[in-house]
């Protein structure tokens, strides 16, 4: 894989519109969606405060889940009853909007479990050969999925399976996202920490900001977290090629990571 140059993704899109309609976001049935509705000016203010700075445009295809409504999505227990066929249905109707509205690429992210993940490789493969895509799962600690998998052993099936149909070009990383930051690294090194730079599997990390939510008090600890900026170096060195952030960071959390990401690949021109 080689000292390739690091790209920097967004932030939280529902964190940061609290920038622009205040804390009416967390706790709402709707979440951020609410908005396309009651203040489109302020959905759009947002995508500008990350698009200022990035021209990619990915569609955020998360898991089957999420429309469920009973949490499901942190567990992935859904899987174990839904047939495969239907959850990639539910996903088909999204994915052809999303590409027919001419995104660059899609971002399958926090997804809770192995067969959702390799379901919807499979289905891109087939019947998406030229789009490209990241897969980025949803980890519960240090080593295991949110439906209890083991990550490093799912990446490596994933990576193996995209081998096979001829489809890593068409991947643009393998990762986690909506975990606490202080998981990554552990993560990573299950799967790439032994690994030649040259064989290490390309990986995306954009975890939230290290805050717990709690449903009585809202978001706890943010005078505790690191800056994500401080780990650009680390997860780069594990074979990390996006890093950006998820829940609780904002269009400023992410200049900070670019900045580092910028530092870097300046960095690497010089090796």
């Amino acid at each position: 894989m080689g000292p390739t140059r690091v790209l920097t993704k967004d932030g939280g899109f529902g964190t940061q519109m609290t920038v622009h309609v205040g804390n009416a976001v967390d706790g709402d049935p709707l979440w951020s969606a609410r908005f396309n509705a009651t203040n489109p000016a302020a959905v759009i203010n947002t995508h500008l405060d990350f698009l200022q700075s990035f021209p990619l445009i990915l569609a955020s295809i998360g898991p089957y889940g999420a429309h469920l409504h009973d949490g499901s999505e942190y567990t992935g227990a859904y899987v174990d009853d839904v047939p495969l066929k239907e959850i990639t249905d539910w996903h088909r109707i999204r994915i052809d909007a999303c590409i027919a509205a001419g995104v660059d690429a899609l971002a399958i992210e926090t997804i809770p479990c192995q067969a959702e993940a390799e379901a919807l490789v499979e289905m891109l493969c087939d019947d998406y050969p030229e789009v490209k895509f990241w897969i980025s799962y949803q980890c519960k600690d240090e080593s295991t999925l949110a439906h209890g998998e083991n990550f490093a052993d799912v990446a490596r099936s994933l990576w193996e399976l995209l081998g096979e149909r001829n489809a890593r070009s068409k991947c643009l990383a393998i990762g986690v996202n909506c975990v606490h930051p202080k998981f990554v690294t552990p993560l990573f090194k299950s799967l790439n920490g032994n690994t030649p730079d040259a064989e290490k599997i390309p990986l995306v990390a954009y975890p939230n900001s290290g805050e717990v939510y709690d449903v009585a008090k809202g978001w706890q600890g943010r005078e505790h977290c690191v800056p994500l900026a401080s780990y650009v170096s680390e997860w780069s060195k594990l074979g990390a090629k996006i890093i950006g952030g998820c829940c609780r960071t904002y269009a400023r959390d992410v200049r900070l990571i670019s900045e580092s990401v910028k530092e870097h690949n300046n960095l690497n021109r010089l090796i």
